[in-house]
Order: structure tokens, then sequence, then C-alpha cells
């Protein structure tokens, strides 16, 4: 999987790049988080953040590393999960008096199961993340 979703907002840039780890926004947009920790202090790259998801009745707990933090235009992180690998980035850029948002999403297996279970799982992240950012874009309309 390697894909780009993108969204438009109404508020400027630097008024949405704290939705994208803050620990009291992140759990406000995000379907089926449970929990979200930020470990060690305030974000920047090498940040860990530990995740808690409830994935299709299943609970999955993570911890996603922050590659490359830039407020308030870039920002991105990886993880692993059941051997897949994800690194999502986030770009912000002005877009009339509101902001434009994009996310990247580059999913890859990492072993034989791995890659029986991207194809299948594929789907429901994509509708996942594409809920999510609808979400977002609500909250700051």
């Amino acid at each position: 999987m390697d894909r780009t979703f993108e969204i438009v907002v109404a508020v400027a840039p630097h008024d949405v790049f704290p939705w994208l780890y803050d620990d009291d926004k992140v759990p406000q947009w995000t379907s089926g988080l449970e929990g979200y920790e930020v470990l060690g202090g305030p974000v920047s790259a090498g940040t860990r953040i530990r995740q808690t998801l409830e994935v299709s009745g299943t609970r999955r707990t993570f911890e996603e590393e922050v590659l490359h933090y830039e407020p308030p235009t870039a920002a991105g992180s990886r993880f692993k999960l059941e051997g897949i690998a994800v690194e999502s980035s986030f770009r912000v850029t002005p877009e009339g008096p509101g902001a434009h948002l994009s996310r990247t999403v580059k999913a890859k297996a990492e072993g034989l199961s791995a890659r029986f279970l991207l194809p299948i799982v594929s789907p429901h992240l994509e509708r996942k993340i594409e809920g999510d950012l609808q979400r977002l874009r609500e909250l700051l309309s």
C-alpha cells in the first residue's frame, strides 16, 4: 500500500499541526483509539508514542516512532504491527484562508504471513484513514 489522503480545513497550518500528534487532540479524531501516550516529553524526532487500537474486535498495542517533526508544515512516523511496516507522513500547506493537509501512508509486508495479511487489511486501513481525516476536518471547521 502506498497512498496519499488529502483534506482542506478552515484553519491555518499552525492551528492544524498540533492535531497530528498531541496526546489531548489525536484521540478526538482517531477511530478505535483506546490509548494514546506520548512517551518521554514533548513530541520531536525520536519521540515514541504508545497506542492501543481496537481493530476488528481485537485490541492491539504498539509503539510508533516519530521520524521527523517540523511544525507547522511536516511530520512523519513509523511503526510495525504483525509483520507490516507502516510509514506515515503529514504535510500541511496554506490554502486560501485555511490549510491543505495530506497524509501519505506506505505499508510493506516484512514476512510471509504479512504478505497474505496486507491485501486483506489495506482496504480497511484506507477506509479508517479517510474517516479519521473527515472527523478531523469537521473538528477544525
